[in-house]
């Protein structure tokens, strides 16, 4: 089986490399990671995740600037990519700019298994920057949690359905044979979650 990671990088229009925001995906394949077999199906399901999410992401990011990486985590560090290119989602993109902290949790999780600590088990993904019609008040709207949830389901659905490739979660610090979960189940809550990282870089200094 041939592990592979998958970096998709969203810069903003800023131009500034700081302010690039990174989602990390994992999956497993059947055998030594193949573009055509493996890489490109992986690729069209992750994109259709952010179709699904796009209008409610900021304006603020340069989709056509947008990349994507794969990595096989059976090369030695520091790996070269196997696969890259352009990552830019079909859809209508956000027409406006939340701070940029701001961002909604997609949780992913295996089935428990006992002797194993679930946390182990459990992986998420941080969607923004986002727009300012994503949320009422301090919490998400409910169409924001559908559009999200139904987008990260959809994923599921495909590594499901595909012979050839399975959605993990990958953990580092588990054990050899408990490193990599097939993804059951997920979740986003109407809690708004701060990703301090990814707040804009000052450009100016005001001192008195």
């Amino acid at each position: 089986m041939g592990t592979v990671r998958l970096l998709v990088a969203l810069p903003m229009v800023s131009a500034n490399p700081k302010d690039t925001c990174v989602n990390t995906w994992h999956f497993n394949t059947t055998g030594i990671p193949d573009v055509t077999t493996h890489l490109i199906p992986i690729l069209t399901a992750v994109k259709d995740v952010y179709t699904g999410v796009k209008g409610y992401l900021s304006n603020q990011i340069s989709w056509s600037l947008a990349t994507f990486k794969f990595y096989d985590l059976a090369d030695a560090e520091p790996r070269a990519p196997i696969h890259l290119g352009v990552f830019n989602p079909t859809g209508t993109a956000g027409t406006s700019e939340a701070p940029h902290e701001l961002a909604l949790a997609a949780s992913f999780e295996g089935l428990p298994v006992s002797g194993q600590k679930q946390s182990r088990r459990r992986g998420r993904i941080y969607f923004g920057p986002l727009s300012t019609n994503v949320y009422l008040g301090s919490v998400f709207t409910s169409t924001m949690l559908t559009a999200a949830s139904t987008a990260m389901a959809g994923l599921r659905t495909a590594s499901d359905a595909s012979a050839a490739w399975t959605w993990i979660v990958y953990s580092r610090t588990a054990p050899d044979a408990q490193r990599e979960v097939p993804v059951a189940r997920g979740w986003v809550d109407n809690a708004i979650d701060i990703q301090r990282r990814r707040g804009v870089a000052a450009t100016t200094r005001t001192v008195w």
